[in-house]
């Protein structure tokens, strides 16, 4: 079994992994991916501000499962890490509600354009770990 060393010790790559798909799924970050992909890029500045967007949320998903592991999240098996950061989310972040309540008008509407994406993904970015070790985002930006 692959471990990856870091600032977090050694940590099993495929517990580290079941985590961030697990954040990935509970959040509904491919999902806002996807709409991401789907807003049509009709300039040049559309399309850096969308490729931006996507650069941010890639990088708050990051943020979020380096907290995880930090709190000492580790999974078996992807049922165990669904419930974990379910656990995770509920204990150990503010702003749970806002991003929920974002993420279902975004589920509900049709084509959602450029500024609700904005929207979401600065929700996704102001939520806050607080009952786990806080992690710099700059310290994950590049990872």
């Amino acid at each position: 079994r692959a471990s990856v060393p870091g600032a977090l010790g050694e940590v099993d790559a495929l517990a580290a992994a079941r985590v961030y798909a697990a954040l990935d799924a509970a959040l509904g970050v491919s999902e806002l991916r996807g709409r991401l992909a789907a807003v049509p890029a009709g300039s040049a500045f559309a399309r850096m501000a969308l490729a931006g967007l996507e650069d941010q949320l890639a990088a708050e998903l990051r943020r979020l499962a380096t907290a995880a592991l930090a709190a000492g999240l580790r999974a078996a098996d992807p049922g165990s890490a669904t419930a974990a950061v379910a656990t995770f989310l509920a204990t150990a972040t503010s702003g749970l509600g806002r991003w929920q309540g974002l993420a279902g008008e975004l589920r509900q509407a049709a084509a959602p354009d450029l500024a609700m994406l904005v929207v979401a993904v600065r929700a996704l970015a102001e939520l806050e770990v607080v009952g786990a070790r806080a992690v710099d985002r700059t310290s994950v930006a590049g990872a």
